[in-house]
């Protein structure tokens, strides 16, 4: 609740400048060189997905009905067969929608690093701009390599939805 409930910004920065700090002054003590902004970044944008992907999977399986956990256990299925083999197909077609949509917001997500000084695609652009004074060609391209990076990352999630209705559940 923690983590969905506070700003991705505010995490990045707590992550960066309070964990960052404390773990790059250990690691200095020990003789280990310190980590790079872009691993508190992946950090954050991690924590921050995986609050989210849980809860999706866990109301995904949820979803399912209890009757098809009692269907399997009576038929002799033990509890991590019912679950590879009755529920968890069952609820991969639920939740592949909103985990593709997930997906893509962290995605668009990830722009909000370069306010660590990530050189990810966002900096870069501003970079760009702050050399040549070109504003709106700058930021149209980002949006398009955005654009089609969520394009390609929907129409993966769309082939794979289509794979897993044809799929049947096996029992």
């Amino acid at each position: 609740e923690i983590i969905r409930g506070s700003p991705l910004l505010v995490q990045i920065m707590i992550f960066y400048f309070v964990l960052g700090t404390t773990m790059n002054s250990i690691l200095m003590m020990n003789g280990i060189p310190k980590l790079n902004p872009e691993w508190y970044g992946i950090m954050a944008l991690s924590v921050f997905t995986g609050a989210y992907v849980v809860e999706i999977v866990r109301a995904g399986i949820e979803a399912i009905h209890p009757g098809q956990v009692e269907a399997a256990r009576s038929q002799g299925m033990t509890y991590f067969q019912c679950m590879f083999h009755i529920i968890l197909p069952q609820a991969l077609k639920r939740v592949l929608p909103p985990l593709a949509n997930e997906f893509i917001n962290t995605l668009k997500y990830s722009a909000i690093v370069s306010v660590i000084s990530i050189q990810e695609l966002t900096f870069q652009a501003m970079q760009v701009m702050a050399a040549t004074h070109v504003t709106i060609e700058v930021w149209l391209t980002v949006t398009a390599i955005y654009l089609v990076m969520c394009m390609m990352l929907s129409f993966g999630v769309r082939w794979l939805d289509g794979r897993s209705r044809g799929m049947s559940v096996s029992a």
